[in-house]
């Protein structure tokens, strides 16, 4: 089946139906993965992330923005500064409420963590729909999007503090963009794929 033959089989919906679906599968992915973070058992792997996320905070307080990741590996940049993002609205949540560790509506530093990885994870899955779209159609698009949502293997990792989730958003619109560049022919496309894979 030659390119010109699969793109006559993919319907393509009207823009508004799109936005509608996109917002639809990004909240139908964070049904399961944010309630109940607070309830998980922590994993001795969510410790040694938040220790390089204070290490990435103090590392900025002596040296600046310049150095401040320097003792992470590539990928681990983004997800920390995910957690970071995370961990700097926890703070001001409870300062604003006058709120200590043990009271009552004390959000901590690992549940907010989590909460801030669970909802850049679940953009994988309007991600995909749009991505496949042109290409694929609505309907198989579709099919691809909740397979992911409902991904045990991704809710799981959606719910820890750790890199494999984000990781996996920034693959996935990767590839997109560098199936979407080879189809259309646009540089700007492959030069977008580059950057979220470097």
């Amino acid at each position: 089946m030659n390119h010109s033959s699969v793109s006559s089989l993919a319907v393509y919906p009207s823009r508004r139906t799109i936005v509608l679906t996109c917002l639809a599968l990004y909240f139908f992915a964070l049904l399961f993965r944010l309630p109940g973070l607070g309830s998980d058992t922590p994993q001795p792997d969510e410790h040694h992330w938040l220790v390089r996320m204070h290490q990435c905070v103090t590392r900025y307080h002596k040296d600046g923005i310049e150095r401040y990741n320097t003792h992470l590996g590539h990928p681990g940049v983004t997800p920390v500064l995910v957690m970071l993002a995370s961990h700097s609205l926890q703070e001001r949540y409870n300062a604003a409420r006058g709120l200590e560790p043990g009271e009552a509506g004390y959000l901590d530093e690992l549940t907010a963590v989590r909460a801030g990885i669970a909802i850049i994870a679940a953009l994988v899955v309007p991600i995909l729909f749009f991505g496949c779209l042109r290409l694929l159609g609505y309907q198989v698009a579709l099919l691809a999007a909740a397979l992911i949502a409902l991904s045990p293997g991704h809710i799981a990792v959606s719910r820890l503090a750790h890199l494999d989730a984000v990781l996996t958003m920034i693959i996935t619109c990767t590839v997109l963009l560098y199936a979407a560049a080879e189809r259309t022919g646009r540089l700007s496309l492959k030069l977008l794929a580059g950057a979220f894979w470097g």
